[in-house]
């Protein structure tokens, strides 16, 4: 019993290094933002133990996203439109908000891939929504959760 007691921590640590290990990633706006523009750079890892670190997507891995909670709060609380809630040009939901709040879910089977340069190019690495009506971002604060896993670049 003492034997495979000691194998234990071992055999967690080799499941923390798996490059297919579940990776969770939060992504919440900083007090008074409503640009309603949320960076990739922002995302923000949370280990199994709890604890957070700022992610970082390696040149030789892609991301793939499996599941997407996202929250957005319209500075005009009165607000009701037609939007598109979107991951960069990833991911794009197209939604009905009603008195200046949407929000939705969704899973993924088998996900959908961001790779190194997806994930790092400002042009489109960013979570935000657009008013269908006029085609302008709806300005707000917006939070996402993305959860997924780390798998090698083919």
């Amino acid at each position: 019993m003492l034997f495979v007691a000691g194998l234990i921590p071992a055999a967690q640590a080799a499941l923390v290094q798996s490059p297919w290990q579940p990776v969770v990633l939060q992504g919440n706006p900083n007090p008074g933002d409503t640009s309603v523009i949320l960076p990739f750079s922002k995302l923000i890892r949370v280990k199994s133990d709890g604890t957070s670190v700022p992610f970082v997507l390696a040149p030789n891995q892609e991301l793939v996203i499996t599941y997407v909670h996202f929250n957005l709060n319209a500075v005009d609380p009165s607000l009701t439109t037609n939007l598109d809630l979107r991951v960069g040009p990833f991911y794009s939901r197209p939604l009905m908000m009603t008195n200046g709040n949407v929000a939705f879910i969704d899973g993924f089977d088998p996900g959908f891939r961001i790779n190194y340069n997806g994930f790092n190019d400002p042009h489109y690495n960013y979570c935000y929504a657009v008013d269908l009506k006029n085609d302008s971002i709806i300005p707000g604060v917006v939070s996402v959760k993305l959860v997924g896993y780390l798998a090698p670049v083919d």
